[in-house]
């Protein structure tokens, strides 16, 4: 198909106001651009030529009616590709947009117009893809002094002894709230804290009528020491009936 290309047509009208989706459908020689409301409505199309100057009449010409922050491109991978890569610098955010297939074109006919708006519509619906690899990424967190966040592993802290013996349940697995039971049934847990110095584990011992902490200790090891500490202070000023 032949592309007649033109000079951006300057318009009479102030910006509008709010963001503008643009979408491009790409050719060798000349790229035809729609800018869509957030609602779907045409702004406006135009034509420009595929080369470095007239990406940046693109950019311009779609920033005069209004905000640009997403813009879907077809073929990013080959006519596309360095308009692409243009509005990416720009901090434009750019989605992936296939080309119509055979039965769409058939039925609605080949539009480079239509096709451009198609390309916004893509990205408002959600059906576009956003264009970035993950080295691509990468270098711009580096560049951006940033750095990712990585899921800490578990830290085992309860390991079993098989050769141990079992205890009996005193409690009975009855941990609700009593009134009348204040001080009467105790129950205790370790926790893990990640510090700069290392890990740092935490036990407590619980009333389990009144739901308060009544004991507590801190310690850089899981011994039994760090148990009994915890058990000491409770025990020093409040013994439950049996003990």
């Amino acid at each position: 198909m032949t592309h007649t290309l033109s000079t951006p047509r300057a318009r009479r009208h102030p910006p509008l106001a709010g963001e503008v989706v643009l979408g491009v459908d790409t050719h060798r020689d000349a790229h035809v651009a729609a800018a869509v409301s957030p609602l779907g409505a045409v702004i406006g199309t135009e034509t420009f030529p595929a080369t470095a100057a007239g990406y940046r009449q693109l950019l311009e010409w779609a920033s005069r009616l209004g905000t640009v922050c997403r813009a879907g491109v077809e073929g990013t991978g080959s006519y596309g590709a360095a308009l692409s890569r243009y509005l990416l610098a720009q901090h434009v955010e750019v989605f992936e947009v296939n080309r119509p297939d055979r039965t769409v074109r058939r039925r609605r006919g080949k539009s480079d117009m239509a096709d451009a708006q198609a390309a916004a519509q893509a990205v408002l619906s959600g059906r576009a893809q956003a264009r970035g690899g993950r080295r691509r990424i990468a270098r711009l967190m580096r560049a951006a002094g940033l750095e990712g966040r990585y899921r800490r592993r578990r830290h085992l802290t309860t390991i079993p002894d098989p050769r141990a013996a079992t205890r009996p349940d005193l409690i009975l697995r009855q941990f609700g709230p009593d009134p009348a039971g204040v001080d009467t049934r105790w129950c205790g847990d370790i926790t893990y804290v990640p510090t700069e110095e290392g890990w740092l584990y935490l036990a407590t011992v619980i009333d389990i009528a009144s739901r308060r902490v009544i004991g507590w200790a801190t310690a850089d090891h899981l011994q039994t020491d760090l148990v009994a500490d915890a058990l000491r202070r409770p025990a020093n000023s409040v013994v439950p009936p049996g003990w």
